[in-house]
């Protein structure tokens, strides 16, 4: 089975602080360290109002966090009190969504990718991901157009082509799925998810040693990536040989 590749855009911190008194405490809340973040941002919230920050930024990088920790329900109860606190905050919509798809809600999160494009109409993450969810639901029609759209957006967005190249793969169109895994690999080239993708759909057309190949590069990429390891354990060197 092709992975999905997580061309979604990084956990992204946006955050400021109106009179904190404890900016020790605020950096922590802002920190990449799941843990660190939600014990700051925690106090911060039990303090309420009187903290001195804006709630919503600490709900939200406390969403992040648990996010980081595929704490899925509890980042969502923290996106909806960002949300609820700021109606127009696009990243919570987004990140969100991508917890609900990550559960495999995915008309929650189409809803909220709908959302998020509403706020930021060239948000070419949102697009890629809606894609993502609209695959999920086995609608290629509207994930093809939503990673288009993404291309659109930002030419330059190497996990939309993974993205798209695998929705091209499984409508068969294999040679349009390998331009696509190509350009991947040209803007990025340390992408595991494209070379191993492009392994799968060369293995589809029985090109056994370049599959095996991209297989292995995936692997020199990512030594932990499971699917290369066990793609590349089925095939048999007999075929390889005979490619």
């Amino acid at each position: 089975m092709l992975q999905l590749a997580l061309g979604s855009a990084c956990l992204i911190v946006m955050a400021w602080a109106a009179n904190a008194e404890n900016p020790d405490g605020w950096r922590d809340c802002l920190s990449s360290e799941p843990g660190r973040s939600i014990t700051a941002c925690s106090e911060f919230i039990d303090a309420g109002p009187g903290s001195g920050v804006d709630l919503s930024i600490a709900f939200f990088n406390r969403g992040n966090a648990h996010l980081r920790q595929r704490a899925f329900d509890r980042a969502i109860a923290d996106y909806n009190q960002t949300i609820k606190l700021n109606p127009k905050h696009a990243m919570a919509y987004f990140y969100r969504a991508n917890a609900n798809s990550a559960i495999s809600q995915f008309d929650r999160a189409i809803a909220d990718y709908d959302k998020a494009i509403e706020l930021n109409p060239v948000f070419s993450a949102a697009f890629a991901m809606r894609g993502k969810a609209y695959r999920g639901k086995r609608d290629p029609r509207r994930a093809l157009q939503d990673f288009n759209a993404a291309i659109g957006i930002n030419p330059n967005y190497a996990a939309a082509y993974v993205n798209r190249g695998i929705s091209y793969g499984e409508q068969g169109k294999f040679e349009l799925a390998i331009g696509d895994f190509n350009r991947a690999i040209e803007l990025k080239r340390d992408q595991a998810d494209a070379y191993y993708n492009r392994g799968v759909t060369h293995q589809k057309m029985g090109e056994q040693k370049k599959a095996s190949a991209d297989f292995r590069k995936a692997l020199k990429i990512d030594p932990a990536y499971e699917s290369a390891k066990e793609s590349l354990e089925e095939l048999k060197p007999s075929d390889v040989d005979q490619d």
